[in-house]
Protein backbone atom coordinates (compact mmCIF):
# COMPACT_ATOMS: atom_id res chain seq x y z
CA UNK A 1 0.00 0.00 0.00
CA UNK A 2 1.10 3.67 -0.92
CA UNK A 3 0.13 6.89 -0.41
CA UNK A 4 -0.43 9.33 -2.45
CA UNK A 5 -0.64 13.42 -2.49
CA UNK A 6 -2.87 14.89 -5.04
CA UNK A 7 -2.58 18.72 -5.04
CA UNK A 8 -5.89 19.95 -6.08
CA UNK A 9 -8.15 23.52 -6.17
CA UNK A 10 -11.66 24.07 -4.25
CA UNK A 11 -13.49 23.86 -7.72
CA UNK A 12 -11.95 20.21 -8.69
CA UNK A 13 -11.91 18.99 -5.21
CA UNK A 14 -15.52 19.17 -5.10
CA UNK A 15 -15.88 17.47 -7.91
CA UNK A 16 -14.49 14.73 -6.82
CA UNK A 17 -16.33 14.82 -3.56
CA UNK A 18 -19.60 14.09 -5.38
CA UNK A 19 -17.93 11.76 -7.82
CA UNK A 20 -15.60 9.90 -6.20
CA UNK A 21 -13.42 10.07 -9.33
CA UNK A 22 -10.10 11.64 -9.62
CA UNK A 23 -8.85 12.87 -12.82
CA UNK A 24 -5.80 14.06 -14.30
CA UNK A 25 -4.76 15.53 -17.70
CA UNK A 26 -2.36 12.68 -19.87
CA UNK A 27 0.52 14.71 -18.56
CA UNK A 28 0.19 12.86 -15.50
CA UNK A 29 -0.71 9.27 -17.12
CA UNK A 30 3.31 7.52 -16.15
CA UNK A 31 2.35 8.60 -12.38
CA UNK A 32 -1.33 7.67 -12.39
CA UNK A 33 -0.17 4.06 -13.70
CA UNK A 34 1.56 3.69 -10.25
CA UNK A 35 -1.40 4.00 -8.05
CA UNK A 36 -2.84 0.49 -7.35
CA UNK A 37 -6.15 -0.80 -5.56
CA UNK A 38 -5.85 -0.19 -1.96
CA UNK A 39 -3.11 2.84 -1.91
CA UNK A 40 -4.51 6.54 -0.75
CA UNK A 41 -4.51 9.64 -2.07
CA UNK A 42 -4.11 12.72 0.22
CA UNK A 43 -5.86 15.26 -1.10
CA UNK A 44 -3.95 18.83 -0.22
CA UNK A 45 -5.80 22.33 -1.63
CA UNK A 46 -3.74 25.03 -2.61
CA UNK A 47 -4.55 28.14 -1.10
CA UNK A 48 -6.96 30.49 -2.62
CA UNK A 49 -9.34 33.57 -2.68
CA UNK A 50 -12.94 33.16 -1.57
CA UNK A 51 -14.88 36.34 -1.32
CA UNK A 52 -11.49 38.43 -0.70
CA UNK A 53 -10.55 36.86 2.08
CA UNK A 54 -7.51 34.35 1.68
CA UNK A 55 -8.14 30.27 2.68
CA UNK A 56 -4.94 28.46 3.29
CA UNK A 57 -3.71 25.73 1.98
CA UNK A 58 -5.03 22.30 3.61
CA UNK A 59 -5.52 18.06 3.74
CA UNK A 60 -9.37 17.86 3.03
CA UNK A 61 -10.02 14.50 2.21
CA UNK A 62 -8.29 10.99 1.86
CA UNK A 63 -9.43 8.40 -0.39
CA UNK A 64 -8.79 4.32 -0.65
CA UNK A 65 -8.24 3.43 -4.48
CA UNK A 66 -11.11 0.57 -5.73
CA UNK A 67 -10.11 0.20 -8.90
CA UNK A 68 -6.68 0.63 -11.93
CA UNK A 69 -6.76 3.92 -13.79
CA UNK A 70 -8.57 3.75 -16.85
CA UNK A 71 -9.24 6.42 -19.73
CA UNK A 72 -12.61 8.65 -19.77
CA UNK A 73 -12.67 9.54 -23.35
CA UNK A 74 -15.99 12.07 -22.19
CA UNK A 75 -15.27 15.81 -22.52
CA UNK A 76 -14.98 17.97 -19.15
CA UNK A 77 -17.74 19.88 -18.72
Amino acid sequence: MEYWICITNEENWEIIKESNVWGVSKLWKKTLLKVKPGDHILFYLKQSKKEGETVPSRITGIFEVISEPYTDKKKAV
